[in-house]
């Protein structure tokens, strides 16, 4: 390229930097500080990492890495429940006399020898009490159904002949726990004396259409809530907790994903396909690496790591002068050794990874000649179009 190219190929790149009529989607990347009321210069964009070479040592602890343990707090309920009845419970009330003519007199009784009634419904008022004919109020609640037929009986033991009472729960509306969220049939269900879990809930709401890694589970309870993901229930009995009257369960789609960039092509963000997947099937996603602009060699994967994992993988962090349990690392694959490919399929992805490739040296070499043969393609600025040539690259 002669001198004059040269100079002709900086007055273009100069001209286009500052020309405002080039078609643009937004402002200009110079407005943002000349219009700016106030500019915050900040010298070098540097956030300290751990560089880290993926080898067999190193994908076996990660692959095989205690995952995070998620756990509810709350105590365990009772396996079976007190029929202790509380306001607004429905109960049954049925008197038995032991011989005809007695106070309850009913031509439908089909008690031979005797009568039988089975009173209205009752519900246990705001004040905890019932109401039983020629025996008035009577506390309901916090005791249980025998304990007030006692009472009854014991009040018309003077009246009645031989009388004998069962009370029973009709319908306990301070016993029931809900289900909802992204579950097939949400709806309050009612807690059986002898307990309930919360996947026997779940499966009382007729499940998911979800997978279970996909599921966060949250647990109401006396104004406090807990989220344990559905899969860590399943895989751990402990967190399969006894449920208590009025809690609630909500059950939610957490999508998990992971993101490819750089230069592969199809960068993008994606789910998770079921349970768990590989950086190698992470970056299939992508349809691999653009083989004239990718450098294989530079795969890495972006993750904050705890820092007791990398110590165990021998990882020198003597250098590190940070506290904290959290360290920003990048593991990087070679994908031009073949081994590179059995390795990446070793190591698990996890929620909000990030892979990326890098651009290799030829690339940007090419990008760089294609700039300095810019005015074989600009020599008439204001008529013809320019291509954008921008391009995020790495530097590792």
């Amino acid at each position: 390229m002669s001198k004059s190219q040269i100079l002709t190929s900086c007055a273009a790149i100069a001209l286009l930097a500052g020309c405002s009529i080039v078609p643009g989607a937004g402002p200009q990347a110079g407005s943002f500080k000349s219009q700016a009321a106030a500019y915050h210069n900040v010298q070098e964009q540097k956030l300290d990492y751990i560089l880290v070479d993926v080898d067999a040592n190193i994908a076996a602890h990660l692959k095989f890495a205690p995952k995070p343990v998620q756990r509810f707090s709350f105590e365990t309920a009772p396996q079976k429940y007190s029929q202790k009845l509380v306001v607004g419970d429905k109960v049954k009330i049925t008197i038995f006399e032991s011989s005809q003519g007695g106070l309850f007199v009913n031509d439908e009784s089909n008690l031979p020898g005797g009568n039988q009634i089975t009173i209205p419904t009752q519900i246990v008022d705001d004040n905890g009490n019932i109401k039983v004919p020629f025996v008035g109020l009577i506390k309901a609640s916090g005791r249980l159904p025998n304990m007030i037929a006692s009472s009854i009986e014991e009040k018309l033991k003077n009246r009645a002949i031989e009388p004998q009472v069962i009370v029973s729960l009709e319908e306990g509306v301070g016993r029931n726990i809900s289900v909802t969220g992204n579950v097939r049939i949400p709806g309050q269900f009612k807690l059986p004396q002898n307990g309930m879990k919360i996947l026997d809930a779940i499966s009382l709401a007729k499940g998911m259409e979800h997978t279970a890694a996909d599921m966060l589970v949250t647990l109401h309870r006396k104004g406090e809530k807990q989220s344990v993901g559905l899969q860590h229930i399943i895989d751990n009995p402990k967190n399969n907790i006894n449920l208590q009257p009025n809690d609630q369960i909500s059950v939610d789609v957490r999508k998990r994903y992971f993101s490819i960039m750089g230069a592969t092509n199809i960068p993008s963000r994606n789910s998770f396909e079921g349970g768990e997947m590989t950086v190698q099937e992470g970056l299939s996603h992508a349809h691999g690496v653009i083989d004239a602009q990718g450098d294989a060699a530079n795969v890495v994967l972006y993750r904050v790591e705890k820092r007791d994992l990398l110590v165990k993988m021998g990882v020198d962090l003597s250098k590190w002068t940070y506290s904290g349990d959290l360290v920003p690392a990048i593991y990087r694959f070679n994908m031009k050794n073949p081994s590179g490919f059995f390795l990446a399929g070793e190591v698990p992805l996890q929620h909000k990874d990030l892979i990326y490739v890098a651009n290799s040296p030829v690339s940007d070499f090419q990008k760089l000649n294609q700039i300095l043969r810019l005015p074989a393609v600009t020599q008439s600025v204001g008529a013809t179009a320019v291509t954008d040539t921008s391009t995020a690259s790495g530097v590792f």
